[in-house]
């Protein structure tokens, strides 16, 4: 809903829908189905119902009572088909309600796509979408001065579903938190199977066959289902949420590797709350602190939790780091070999005839170190020494970082063939680098970069880089959350998983 002119409101129906004030006079309640007949204020002669023409007749009596009035004639069209949550309402009902609307020079707001009696009337696509959009619309005439209309709809909609008529009036509204929620049982009465099979196929605890969850899944869509986490987590004492910790999102690995885990951990029916750290030692240590009371485990890529800092951790859940393994430290670990990798990484260049390959990325950091160690395992089993002027470090692994290093080398004369990145980043950097000052990719120099990411792909020339099994690493780290609790004990080891990674050549190199 927006602001239109002066006093109206644009709602998000289709099609789109200018009101007036006014109020809602006439209500059906019949998940998946809504109606709502709204009439707006100055509609106040000829028998339309209004604000106006209410106020008039509750003179000398409530306008709670008037507005009854008013309902009562709308309610009076539906039969004993619209009295429980389950069962749709008739053709008759409807095409009822429909004419007694537009009698009253109404508009009818709805939901229930694809009901052929609902053509041409503005409708929104979800139940829980309708009577949110019907709630603001009451709320805009209890702000108008309809107060007794605020205390009515909150009697009619937090009535149990067994005993709420399927019509009522209502001409004020309440907060959506404490409307009647559309619950598991109403989505189990739409789909015609058990409650406890609806649980399962929303929690995954069992399986459920694949006809059986697809009638589900359409209850849940069209009655706007949404799973009251506050009770599942008082009922099961888990969040259903993890913490995801990465350094930052700016770099593409750790945006690839986020989205990675977001759709596993969809598949578990579990969210993943983001956090970002700065790779700051204080924020690592805030985010693990936090994600014992906000979700069921953390997983971190960390890179200044050390060795001393981790094996002190009293964490109450989950914990599984992510990057280069720092060992005994109690916690679960997934990492790629880097030394491997690296190795892979300057096998290649060396293989092609290249002998003066620059090291870009040079840190005092575990995943740097054990690039350069791979590096230099490779360099010695092919003869080549491996030039420290070559060796350029960076405070971060950004392409302006790479741009930079490149660029001084370039200055200083030095002669080089090849370039690694030690992430796609700085490779990238150090490709527009050399690009800029009208070095050949790879007839001069040949560049490779880490993480194969989707720029690697479509830079030109496209970059060579060692791609790790990024679904690997997400379906290992949530399944060692989900998993925690089951196989869980305080004897329990730490697992530690070596995610396979593979070279992929594109023109950078070749």
């Amino acid at each position: 809903m927006a602001p239109a002119e002066a006093g109206a409101l644009e709602l998000g129906t289709r099609p789109a829908t200018i009101l007036r004030p006014g109020r809602v006079v006439g209500l059906l309640l019949a998940p998946p189905i809504g109606l709502a007949a709204f009439v707006e204020a100055e509609r106040g002669t000829g028998g339309q119902a209004s604000a106006q023409t209410v106020t008039r007749q509750g003179r000398g009596r409530s306008g709670m009572e008037a507005a009854r009035e008013v309902a009562v004639e709308l309610a009076s069209v539906v039969g004993p088909s619209g009295r429980t949550r389950g069962p749709r309402p008739s053709t008759e009902d409807l095409e009822g309600f429909l004419e007694r609307a537009r009698e009253r020079g109404a508009l009818v707001i709805a939901t229930g796509a694809g009901h052929p009696q609902l053509e041409g009337v503005a409708t929104v696509d979800t139940f829980s979408a309708w009577t949110r959009m019907v709630e603001a619309l009451a709320v805009a005439a209890a702000v108008a001065g309809d107060a007794e209309g605020l205390r009515g709809v909150r009697d009619a909609l937090r009535a149990p579903a067994p005993s709420r008529e399927p019509v009522t009036w209502y001409d004020g509204t309440m907060p959506l938190a404490g409307a009647s929620r559309v619950t598991m049982r109403d989505v189990a009465v739409t789909s015609g199977v058990s409650v406890k099979t609806v649980s399962n196929a929303l929690t995954g605890a069992k399986p459920v066959a694949p006809e059986t969850r697809h009638r589900i899944d359409q209850a849940v869509q069209d009655l706007g289902y949404q799973v009251n986490t506050a009770a599942r987590q008082l009922r099961t004492g888990r969040h259903g949420a993890v913490v995801l910790a990465v350094p930052e999102l700016r770099l593409s690995y750790y945006a690839e590797l986020a989205e990675q885990i977001i759709d596993e951990a969809e598949r578990h029916q579990l969210s993943v709350l983001v956090q970002t750290t700065r790779g700051d030692l204080e924020r690592e240590m805030r985010v693990i602190d936090s994600a014992r009371r906000r979700a069921d485990g953390l997983i971190i890529a960390a890179q200044a939790l050390s060795h001393d800092t981790l094996s002190r951790l009293t964490t109450t859940g989950p914990l599984v780091v992510l990057g280069e393994a720092v060992h005994d430290i109690g916690a679960d670990q997934i990492t790629i070999d880097n030394t491997a990798a690296s190795t892979t990484a300057m096998d290649h260049l060396l293989d092609i005839g290249r002998r003066r390959v620059v090291l870009l990325g040079i840190a005092p950091r575990a995943v740097a170190e054990a690039r350069i160690r791979g590096c230099r395992a490779s360099a010695d089993g092919h003869g080549v020494d491996l030039d420290p002027a070559l060796m350029l470090p960076t405070a971060i692994w950004r392409r302006d970082e790479g741009v930079r290093a490149v660029l001084e080398l370039l200055d200083r004369g030095a002669a080089f063939d090849a370039v690694i990145g030690f992430n796609d980043e700085l490779a990238l950097g150090a490709q527009h680098a050399l690009l800029a000052r009208g070095v050949r990719i790879p007839e001069d120099v040949a560049v490779l970069g880490f993480d194969n990411s989707a720029d690697a792909a479509y830079s030109t020339p496209g970059l060579t880089s060692i791609a790790p099994a990024f679904d690997v690493i997400a379906r290992t780290a949530v399944s060692l959350v989900t998993d925690h609790p089951e196989r869980g004990s305080a004897g329990r080891s730490p697992t530690e998983t070596i995610a396979p990674h593979r070279l992929v050549v594109r023109g950078s190199t070749t």
